[in-house]
């Protein structure tokens, strides 16, 4: 993270010149005066009634002067207060009217993968770099672009590093989706290698690109990635556009984090955040168990989210490994427009938003609503406590940004509690993002169409011969990968651990009905890769008679439909909360051939196998004959 010092700016010269300006002014009336009054004492010989109309006339017109003086400066001030701000911020500011416009072109990157000791809130550790930056760069585009990405893996210690694009579908580009053990083998250290697709005509929205090797995605391996909607002409102008990154933060490296979960003595408990990184920077607050000395630290010169109070358009992605995540900002509404990959949604403007879990993306749209207390406004973080049991009292669940400029010096305030009740399930000003509707129905499906229906039984289990190690199944089977990629190999070569349903589709592309349900006492981000889907059903078991809250549409007395079931207006993602104790009912077009990661997007879990996938191929194909690609292998024998 680098800091960050306002340069010289335009405004700062403008009111160098307006002050120069009001100064010349001054002097210029001040001479006036001393005419008039010089004036007045040549005419003192004159009747007493004439030098009382002098008398009058003189002070009219010295009034007049003072009060176009002081008329011109309040003009003046507001002439400059009126001018966009220079200040640097926080937020990552977006360019759309660069890209809405043109036509599709080929946008080239280079990229160098290092790593360096950074202090991102205060504390130092080991971090991910790409080309020197925290977090890496951004690429915004528009729909139908081509995107060429050269990747240099300048990582030590013989370390492998690969990339993926969170939320695009990646049509005809399977071996460039970056899933290690699915379609390709990591870039070796030293080397270097293209990632080269082209973004679908219609797909636009917020999505995020990450590392999917090893655990380097929870060390700061990521950055943003903004598809903009092309638009024919400018009707109106639009608000201003910005992306923040949001997501836990932990001092430790991942893998010591990882393997602190994975040992049996842990007993499967999340790991506890140490703090929250808003695009790079952000706070800790000392653990209430800690044993070593600690002090509440973050960066002394904390940038402000925002340069000035105008209405923006917020596009804010979960970029953390473990913990969900709630927005609020103080004296401003929210209002929240897309989600995922360009999803519109129903809502109307509230004073906060959540919860959104990892991997998860959301637009919305910020109404500053009260002038007079802005220079004290915070963007205020809550942690959502689900995933952590009661007894871990060392969890901090409140964090707090400076909105504005004016309060941009990092003080102990981010320790005050948000206002009483902005965050609750139920309040007026709160909205859910489990209650999502589409405004604008943009499915591809009927109610009655044909669909297969694959079921998933999710559940982190302690067996004997994995040493009770926390390990995430899906269907009895928690995911390894190979250290050959499915991509390139048939299907009897595949070993136990690769549970990729086989999906056949022919001139008519199959619907898939996908039902996961989750065993587990905690709520689960699951995203798939290759498609974005609709959310038909959502169910959590609260009454201790309905646990586990199963739906198995083969079995209903064993599980029946007690979620809502919504065809008319679902919502459209590629990363969904299952919710504990529950299940989710999504559906998705099986029109995108390849092999496809479906994975949770909590690293842990992530790591520690839940995970399976989808085989989406031809009809005759379920050996993985026709759909083999040797290109799969290029990296897996560098050296």
């Amino acid at each position: 993270m680098k800091a960050a010092k306002a340069p010289l700016s335009v405004d700062s010269l403008g009111q160098d010149k307006a002050l120069l300006q009001d100064h010349e002014h001054d002097s210029d009336s001040t001479e006036k005066y001393f005419f008039l009054e010089d004036d007045g004492r040549s005419r003192a010989r004159w009747s007493l009634n004439r030098s009382w109309l002098w008398f009058c006339l003189l002070a009219a017109i010295i009034a007049a002067v003072v009060l176009s003086t002081g008329a011109w400066r309040f003009i003046a001030s507001q002439q400059h207060s009126a001018k966009p701000s220079q200040e640097p911020q926080l937020a990552i500011d977006l360019q759309p009217d660069q890209h809405i416009f043109r036509q599709p072109t080929t946008l080239t990157f280079q990229w160098n993968i290092t790593s360096g000791n950074l202090s991102p809130d205060g504390s130092r550790k080991k971090i991910y770099l790409v080309n020197g930056e925290f977090p890496g760069p951004l690429i915004e585009a528009r729909s139908g672009d081509r995107i060429i990405v050269h990747v240099t893996n300048s990582l030590p210690d013989d370390e492998g590093v690969s990339l993926h694009w969170h939320g695009l579908q990646m049509r005809g580009h399977n071996t460039m989706d970056g899933a290690v053990g699915i379609t390709q083998c990591p870039i070796p250290a030293g080397q270097d290698f293209i990632y080269d697709f082209r973004i679908g005509e219609e797909e636009h929205g917020t999505f995020w690109w990450h590392s999917h090797a090893h655990l380097q995605r929870a060390d700061g391996l990521y950055g943003g990635l903004v598809i903009h909607k092309p638009a024919a002409t400018k009707t109106m102008p639009n608000p201003k556009e910005a992306l923040l990154l949001v997501g836990d933060w932990f001092h430790s490296q991942q893998e010591n984090v990882f393997s602190e979960y994975n040992s049996p003595m842990n007993y499967g408990k999340e790991p506890i955040l140490d703090g929250i990184l808003v695009n790079g920077q952000g706070q800790h607050h000392c653990r209430k168990d800690d044993a070593n000395p600690c002090s509440d630290g973050g960066p002394s010169d904390l940038l402000p989210i925002l340069r000035s109070a105008e209405t923006t358009r917020l596009r804010i992605v979960n970029t953390g490994t473990v913990a969900g995540l709630s927005f609020a900002m103080d004296d401003a509404t929210l209002k929240l427009i897309e989600v995922d990959g360009g999803c519109p949604v129903e809502s109307s403007p509230t004073k906060s938003l959540g919860i959104l879990y990892p991997g998860e993306r959301i637009d919305a749209l910020l109404h500053w609503t009260s002038a007079s207390s802005q220079r004290a406004s915070q963007l205020r973080i809550k942690v959502d406590q689900e995933n952590f049991v009661a007894w871990q009292q060392k969890l901090d669940l409140d964090y707090a940004f400076p909105a504005l400029p004016e309060n941009n010096v990092f003080v102990s305030s981010g320790r005050v509690a948000p206002p009483e009740g902005i965050f609750q399930v139920g309040n007026i000003a709160h909205f859910d993002l489990a209650n999502l509707t589409s405004s604008s129905l943009q499915s591809n499906f009927g109610e009655e169409d044909e669909a297969e229906t694959i079921l998933f039984f999710v559940k982190t289990m302690f067996l004997n011969q994995y040493h009770l190690r926390p390990l995430g199944h899906l269907n009895g089977t928690f995911w390894k990968p190979q250290d050959i990629p499915l991509l390139a190999l048939n299907r009897s070569s595949w070993d136990k651990h690769q549970n990729m349903p086989f999906v056949s589709t022919s001139a008519k592309p199959k619907r898939v009905n996908l039902i996961i349900n989750n065993h587990d006492d905690g709520a689960h981000a699951f995203h798939l890769h290759g498609h974005n889907f609709y959310v038909l059903s959502s169910f959590q078991a609260t009454d201790r008679r309905d646990v586990p809250g199963t739906y198995n549409p083969y079995r209903p007395d064993e599980g029946a439909l007690r979620g809502w079931l919504n065809y008319k207006n679902p919502v459209r993602k590629d990363t969904v909360v299952v919710p504990k104790t529950g299940y989710v009912w999504v559906t998705f077009m099986a029109d995108n051939l390849g092999l496809w990661l479906l994975h949770c997007h909590m690293m842990v879990h992530q790591a520690g196998g839940m995970a399976a996938g989808f085989h989406v191929g031809l009809e005759d194909d379920y050996e993985h004959l026709q759909g083999q690609d040797a290109t799969a292998l290029q990296l897996c024998n560098s050296e």
